[in-house]
């Protein structure tokens, strides 16, 4: 009993982890294209590459992504990462039309792929969004799909389009195993 109640533990423990240290999502909303993020990111260790001032926006075969406030050119502060998939078909910037939250990143710069924050940050947790008004996951020359790459050994993953899923809900999750478990309990009392 003592073993089941170990593997029910970490089998809970296990529910709803991600091992991702920023998400990224790109979403299609009615007429306009939203872009998300969320995480935390820590910069021990990290590579530093210098900096640059950006602007918010995308191109996704470059690849580039720029959660930076809009109408300003924004002193940034880069990391080096490992290389960033490309997620876009065809060169171009497309500038955003909204922005808030924190300044976030991903670029090809100098020849590095780079993860960038706001000048002068010590790294922690990070949070955004950005709108391309009237714009279309396509019209913006996005891949619709999720992609994956890793920075100072943290993952950032990046969902655009339909591939975004809800997560199961913890107690969705947690009655699907409840029967599990207490089946497991009575076997074993039956044994005694």
């Amino acid at each position: 009993m003592l073993r089941l109640l170990k593997i029910a533990a970490v089998a809970a423990a296990a529910i709803g982890i991600s091992n991702a240290a920023v998400d990224i999502t790109v979403e299609q909303e009615g007429a306009n294209v939203v872009a998300t993020f969320e995480g935390n990111v820590d910069l021990t260790g990290a590579t530093s590459a210098g900096g640059a001032n950006g602007n918010p926006g995308v191109n996704g075969s470059f690849p580039a992504l720029n959660f930076l406030p809009v109408g300003f050119s924004t002193p940034v502060d880069f990391y080096l990462s490992e290389a960033i998939p490309t997620f876009g078909s065809a060169p171009g910037f497309n500038a955003a039309n909204l922005q808030s939250g924190d300044s976030f990143v991903i670029n090809l710069v100098g020849g590095n792929f780079v993860l960038g924050l706001a000048q002068g940050s010590n790294g922690g947790a990070i949070a955004g969004d950005m709108t391309w008004l009237g714009a279309t996951i396509a019209g913006l020359s996005l891949i619709e799909g999720q992609y994956s790459w890793l920075f100072n050994d943290q993952r950032i993953t990046l969902t655009i389009g339909d591939s975004v899923m809800d997560p199961v809900p913890v107690p969705a999750a947690a009655l699907l195993f409840a029967p599990a478990l207490l089946g497991g309990l009575a076997a074993s009392r039956r044994r005694k």
